[in-house]
């Protein structure tokens, strides 16, 4: 009788292992209904260019932007994988919350090897807070730029305003049927001026935008900086605080467009002003 137990025994404790270690195989191809695989074949980046090197550290529209002014992401992504992604989507989560002003994208293929990409196809997302965007298919080889706008939120100056683009294949952004496909996320952020002494705003669709720090120069403010960009798509930033400085020479002259023919750096008495931006 102890040689039928035995063995007996033995093959109960295998069974039962063997339904465990294919309960944990289901479950880790089942996930939690939120689990995505990153495919290592999908590129993403920052700017408008994603063959340029070195990339750009951040696709925000300008190097700072006002508190309660709006800033512009440039994104993309690109499929290196042989195979085509049928349905691509975003999703955008601001930290601390920012509105959605607006996003724009533009599908380009042949790019490789330094030469100017053939648009595909182009497109607006919703304009609904979160931000959730759906594209369609993006085939292999083919870049998909993304320009998102936001009001940012009202933060104290020297702080951060972060986002995060979370690009997956399950054509459904945000909502269900995201337990299967490819995903991949790239984050960005930018600076928050909440002084006197600068400004920065983005223009994603209007005519024209003015950035201005303030202009009520006097005693307090002996200087006063703005710019006017005429195009769309396109962030500035103005400044000219103590801190900013710029060391006058002959070469800066020279290169500059506004100064009179008979100026010398010996003529300086005012602030740094500083215009930066990026398209």
């Amino acid at each position: 009788m102890r040689a039928t137990i035995t063995p007996a025994k033995r093959r109960t404790r295998g069974i039962a292992s063997a339904m465990v270690a294919i309960a944990l195989v289901a479950l880790s191809i089942l996930g939690s209904g939120t689990a995505l695989g990153a495919n290592p074949l999908w590129k993403v980046g920052r700017g408008t260019n994603s063959f340029v090197v070195p990339q750009p550290a951040s696709g925000a529209s300008s190097s700072a932007v006002s508190a309660g002014a709006e800033v512009g992401f440039f994104e993309w992504i690109r499929n290196d994988d042989t195979s085509n992604i049928s349905q691509l989507s975003v999703v955008a989560t601001t930290t601390p919350s920012a509105t959605v002003v607006g996003a724009s994208w533009t599908i380009k293929a042949g790019e490789a090897g330094g030469a100017v990409g053939t648009t595909v196809r182009s497109g607006l997302c919703p304009v609904a807070t979160p931000l959730n965007c759906a594209f369609g298919a993006l085939r292999s080889g083919e870049t998909l730029y993304l320009i998102a706008a936001f009001t940012t939120a009202s933060l104290a100056d020297g702080s951060t305003q972060r986002v995060r683009f979370d690009f997956n294949s399950t054509g459904t952004p945000g909502g269900g049927n995201n337990s299967h496909g490819d995903s991949t996320f790239v984050t960005d952020e930018v600076k928050i001026s909440s002084n006197k002494d600068a400004a920065g705003d983005f223009n994603f669709n209007q005519a024209s935008l003015t950035v201005a720090d303030n202009q009520d120069v006097g005693s307090k403010n002996p200087q006063s900086t703005s710019v006017t960009i005429g195009a769309s798509a396109v962030g500035a930033a103005v400044g000219d605080s103590p801190s900013l400085q710029t060391t006058c020479t002959q070469a800066l002259i020279d290169a500059g467009d506004n100064f009179p023919p008979t100026f010398t750096c010996s003529q300086l008495t005012s602030l740094t002003s500083v215009k930066s931006g990026a398209e």
